[in-house]
């Protein structure tokens, strides 16, 4: 084979060996444990199961639909724009599914919630790596400090998994545009600044007060609210009169949307529940569980629809 044709298919190799280590790309994730997670997707994934909805919807938002295999767990409907590619995705499960449910489908990424990946649910992100499952949990989903930074961070990681960087900035800046006009908007309220209760009813009939330490808690900030608990925990009906909120935030899933209607009435009508202010403003509204606990895409209906409850000018329940 003469020389030059020889150091041309040399090069040619050289290159093409070069341009596949290009298109690697290194994420810093995390176990179950909140270890990091540093895995490297050689390829884009192509069989993906979401274990969330705001997975789901994230993956979708970022037009991935034809890579996703599979998905479960919804805790409310799927936003409405989402609502055709979503009903197209096969549900595995009401709930979380089983680990051998899942290894049968033979993924090759698995994206969700913290809560997905424990012991007895699939099993440590590092389980799925061996077999050479990439897996991404979502940090809002975590015990990790919260902030409005780790959904921007896994819209940003995604978007360099799946090749789609673009699109991940393009949800980044409208993300970014509406939470600064709500904070513009809340500037003008200054002088008014009103405290608020972010309220879950749980089975069982537990109630959950929502604090500066959550999501919501966050959210209520960007929005130029007080909240009346600093720490999320649970709380009984005096000590949410003695926290006298001047606007009531219900949090609530599909499983719990009939207690939570049945809890905001009580603020109109329970002879203790009815001393707060909020009871008198009326400012009382409901927020679903999607758009306010690792919201992903949703985070902006959540202020607008938080900022509606507040302040009259946004969406409402």
């Amino acid at each position: 084979m003469p020389k030059t044709i020889c150091s041309i298919i040399i090069c040619a190799i050289f290159m093409a060996g070069f341009a596949q280590a290009g298109t690697s790309v290194t994420i810093t994730n995390y176990n179950y444990d909140l270890s990091e997670n540093v895995q490297v997707f050689a390829k884009i994934p192509k069989r993906v199961i979401s274990t969330n909805g705001s997975a789901t919807e994230l993956l979708l938002s970022l037009g991935l639909e034809k890579r996703m295999l599979a998905t479960a767990y919804l805790d409310n409907p799927p936003s409405p724009e989402l609502e055709d590619a979503y009903g197209r995705i096969p549900v595995l499960s009401r709930l979380y599914p089983g680990k051998e449910q899942v290894l049968g489908l033979e993924p090759d990424m698995l994206v969700g919630w913290q809560s997905a990946f424990a012991p007895r649910v699939l099993g440590d992100p590092s389980y799925w790596n061996r077999l050479g499952v990439g897996t991404f949990i979502l940090r809002d989903s975590s015990a990790l400090p919260k902030s409005l930074g780790n959904i921007h961070a896994d819209i940003r990681d995604l978007g360099r998994i799946f090749r789609v960087e673009e699109r991940a900035e393009e949800i980044l800046r409208s993300l970014d545009s509406e939470l600064s006009g709500l904070k513009a908007r809340a500037a003008l309220r200054e002088g008014d600044r009103l405290r608020a209760l972010i309220l879950e009813c749980l089975p069982g009939g537990r109630l959950r007060a929502w604090g500066d330490n959550s999501t919501p808690g966050r959210m209520l900030q960007a929005i130029g609210a007080e909240n009346v608990f600093s720490l999320t925990g649970d709380q009984n009906k005096e000590g949410i009169v003695k926290a006298d909120p001047d606007a009531v935030i219900f949090i609530y899933m599909d499983s719990t949307l009939r207690d939570t209607l049945r809890l905001m009435e009580d603020f109109r009508t329970d002879p203790i529940l009815s001393y707060t202010k909020a009871s008198r403003t009326g400012r009382l509204g409901l927020v679903p569980l999607s758009e306010s606990y690792c919201p992903g895409v949703r985070l902006g209906m959540g202020l607008r629809r938080m900022a509606g409850i507040l302040f009259g000018d946004g969406p409402q329940g």
